[in-house]
């Protein structure tokens, strides 16, 4: 059942082209063709990252129960990939290992919340006002909106300032984006590196990979949607 409002269903359709499906749709029709091409719980390990953000973690839990089986987490702030090659290294030696052969499936994604069709927005339980997601990537707006975007390396906040290294550079000089635009920039910083991470990690002659990505959207009524990106 889609638990959308008319503001959600119009702010989905039109930020989100005709493809943003319910959350538990799009793991079941992955996991459908990921089966299909010798990938499952038998033969392969999932790496997951989403934003440490909890109205994310739905997304694991409904791979974890498909699976019946736990995934290796890679995840930071805003779904970027931090963990680098040995944590790709450390998940891989997990994997199980079949006639020789080893299968991960790597899922990402960067995260909206649409409350009430407004970007942003999200009501959470036992707080009266408004809250948002994703707030790293608001945080991060506000900077770029006041023409101050701090990218020094910060080491009590090490996430957040590699987030805004990062970002950088998949915006058009003198960009200011909205959040949607920029929710969509992340997620292709975080599909570029994910690859590059991946293809210095794996050795192909030994494993065969898979990339899911996309980006979370968190409807009304603790609803979760997923835009498919690339699989």
């Amino acid at each position: 059942m889609l638990h959308l409002d008319k503001n959600n269903q119009h702010a989905s359709n039109t930020l989100f082209p005709s493809r943003a499906v319910p959350e538990n749709v799009f793991i079941e029709h992955a996991n459908k063709v990921l089966n299909d091409h010798g990938f499952n719980s038998k033969t392969s390990i999932n790496l997951v990252s989403h934003c440490r953000d909890e109205l994310c973690r739905p997304f694991t839990e409904a791979i974890d129960s498909t699976w019946q089986k736990p995934s290796f987490n890679i995840a930071s702030l805003a779904g970027m990939v931090y963990c680098g090659r040995t944590g790709f290294r450390a998940a891989m030696a997990h994997a199980p290992n079949i006639d020789g052969k080893e299968r991960y499936v790597i899922w990402v994604a960067s995260h909206i919340a649409l409350g009430e069709g407004e970007p942003g927005i999200v009501y959470r339980p036992g707080r009266e006002h408004a809250s948002t997601a994703c707030g790293a990537l608001l945080a991060a707006l506000r900077e770029i909106q006041s023409g101050k975007l701090n990218v020094q390396l910060d080491p009590t906040d090490l996430e957040m300032s590699l987030l805004k290294q990062q970002i950088v550079g998949y915006l058009r000089y003198g960009q200011v984006p909205s959040l949607v635009e920029l929710t969509y920039a992340v997620h292709e910083c975080i599909l570029a590196d994910v690859k590059r991470t991946a293809q210095l990690a794996v050795d192909r002659d030994m494993c065969e990979y898979v990339i899911i990505s996309g980006i979370q959207v968190h409807g009304a009524y603790n609803s979760n949607f997923f835009w498919p990106g690339t699989f």
